[in-house]
């Protein structure tokens, strides 16, 4: 009986240390996370290379600026613009976007979740004639934009935006 409990208490100790070190790698990520957003504007190529690669369409972003605040991370795009071309019928100008991120819902959750959703300055040009010859496979962009603001977007918000459809 000794050798048991012997062992089951070996069992329960290791058990806490392999707690305690998950938990405290967790807090130095959380950590190195806080400490490295406000230097991401250095590396906002990587997020236009992801784009481009991932949905075939030439993105660019022209500064990054991010702060940790008290639910996670606040991010504000400038000057994004997707260009239309083969790939993608649909063209946009944004003067500025804000995403503020609930970190702790997005872990929970297993997916970005946003407190705040906000395009400002929105200039969104769709050709109509080749999005209705395609179907959304031969458009990937157009599925991850309808995805994002029909799907996992509970709300956002539009300033001063101007969508322009047009047909030859």
């Amino acid at each position: 009986m000794t050798n048991f409990s012997s062992a089951a208490a070996y069992l329960v100790k290791k058990m806490w240390l392999f707690l305690a070190v998950l938990l405290v790698l967790f807090a130095v990520l959380l950590s190195v996370m806080r400490y490295a957003l406000p230097h991401i504007e250095h590396k906002k190529h990587l997020l236009e290379d992801y784009v481009n690669q991932q949905y075939g369409v030439n993105l660019s972003i022209e500064s990054v600026h991010a702060v940790w605040q008290r639910s996670g991370p606040s991010i504000v795009l400038e000057k994004v613009s997707l260009a239309q071309d083969a790939k993608s019928p649909v063209s946009l100008d944004i003067d500025k976007v804000f995403v503020d991120v609930d970190f702790w819902e997005s872990i929970s959750q297993r997916l970005v979740s946003s407190n705040r959703f906000e395009l400002v300055g929105l200039d969104l040009d769709i050709d109509a004639d080749r999005l209705g010859s395609g179907s959304d496979a031969d458009f990937p962009v157009v599925d991850a934009l309808k995805s994002l603001f029909l799907e996992q977007l509970q709300q956002f918000s539009l300033r001063d935006g101007v969508v322009s459809v047009t047909r030859k």
